[in-house]
């Protein structure tokens, strides 16, 4: 504007210190605005004051709270701005402080909303948010690229495998990694059941070196292909050894790591 103010801003003096901060980062932002301690001194006319101030501005805000809509001064600043806006001659733009029931005429507008600004980081976005809105912008649209971009609290960073090491001894086993110790626990031992799997595996193993390293076909089960029984007992004593050494703890850390990679460590 040549000659008047970007915004007037009506408030209920119990808001005071808020407003004045916001008039104050509004006015570094670019904008003319006209709060009543700038612009009203000793000697003005209180109302002819008020008046040119909501007739030269471009725009006008409304702080709401509870205190201010009870304000009688308040309530004819929102009236004389609500004429001007159906008029087509302002914006009225409500900013909610704190929780209030808005009059039907403002509740019907978009508001800027300060209500859970309870952090430096998220008061800066409602500012500058409040600004672009005075300045009649718009946030842009998209560039046309094709591609499909998650929301931020969906976003992830694959941390590729992570190491770990698992250090078994008589009565503990421990699984560590680059922070230490994730878990630990006592191993469950070896007992009759787990003796004749490591037995059927020395037994298998046995039978290869007496056929001279020739792998031995164990008859193929209904709808199965054959394996060779070495392969199938080590993989029984590695899933028996897997139950028996690790704990209750240190399986479940592991379990739910499945990308993790984990170097056995000797019994000690």
């Amino acid at each position: 504007m040549t000659a008047g103010f970007d915004v007037f801003v009506s408030y209920g003096h119990a808001d005071q210190p808020w407003v004045r901060a916001l008039a104050e980062n509004l006015e570094r932002a670019g904008l003319h605005v006209f709060y009543d301690e700038w612009e009203i001194g000793a000697g003005d006319v209180l109302v002819h004051r008020l008046d040119a101030g909501i007739r030269d501005a471009a725009a006008g805000i409304l702080v709401v709270s509870p205190q201010a809509l009870a304000r009688p001064w308040v309530a004819q600043e929102y009236a004389a701005m609500l004429t001007r806006t159906v008029a087509g001659r302002q914006r009225l733009i409500p900013v909610l402080l704190t929780d209030a029931e808005l009059p039907p005429f403002l509740a019907a507008r978009v508001w800027v909303d300060f209500r859970q600004t309870h952090d430096p980081a998220s008061y800066t976005t409602r500012v500058a948010e409040l600004v672009a809105v005075l300045r009649g912008r718009r946030p842009t649209r998209p560039a046309v690229d094709g591609t499909v971009r998650p929301p931020p609290d969906l976003a992830f960073h694959p941390e590729g495998p992570r190491a770990m090491t698992v250090t078994v001894g008589w009565d503990t086993v421990a699984l560590t990694g680059a922070a230490g110790t994730v878990a630990e626990g006592r191993p469950a031992g070896l007992d009759w059941p787990a003796g004749q799997v490591l037995a059927e595996l020395a037994r298998v193993r046995a039978r290869r070196s007496a056929t001279g390293g020739i792998p031995l076909k164990a008859p193929a089960a209904a709808g199965r292909v054959a394996g060779d029984p070495v392969d199938g007992a080590l993989r029984a004593a590695g899933r028996m050894l897997g139950e028996r050494v690790t704990s209750n703890s240190t399986a479940a850390v592991m379990e739910s790591s499945p990308h993790s990679r984990a170097t056995p460590r000797m019994w000690r």
